[in-house]
């Protein structure tokens, strides 16, 4: 089959959806998602910080910014961490990246592209 030819009604060439392993899957979809890396890159640039105030940073609608965080919270590279109210009624987060899960993700996909591998001399 040529590569470009479709497979299961996929209009997506082959070479376009390559064969992944499930942990350069997972780093595709954290960090080839650009909101998803602007949400994780403000929250490194910034610290601690609530939704709505993610909002505002990366002019995205809250409930938007609700999913894109909850994405990243199953994918595990950030952590959500009450704030205590006074009233002590209210229940609202800080969201924080677990920064040594996103250098993972970045490291599956430098195995998956080959990086470390030994390559023939250039002629």
């Amino acid at each position: 089959m040529d590569q470009s030819e479709t497979v299961h009604n996929d209009p997506m060439p082959r070479v376009a959806r390559p064969k992944l392993s499930d942990d350069a899957r997972s780093a595709l979809a954290t960090l080839g998602e650009p909101v998803n890396f602007a949400i994780l890159s403000r929250l490194l640039e910034q610290g601690p910080l609530t939704r709505g105030r993610i909002a505002e940073l990366v002019e995205v609608n809250r409930v938007t910014v609700q999913d894109h965080l909850e994405t990243l919270r199953e994918l595990g590279v950030i952590e959500a961490q009450p704030i205590q109210e006074p009233d002590g009624k209210r229940h609202r987060y800080e969201y924080v990246v677990l920064e040594q899960v996103v250098s993972e993700r970045y490291r599956d996909l430098g195995v998956e592209l080959g990086l470390g591998r030994t390559r023939p001399a250039s002629k």
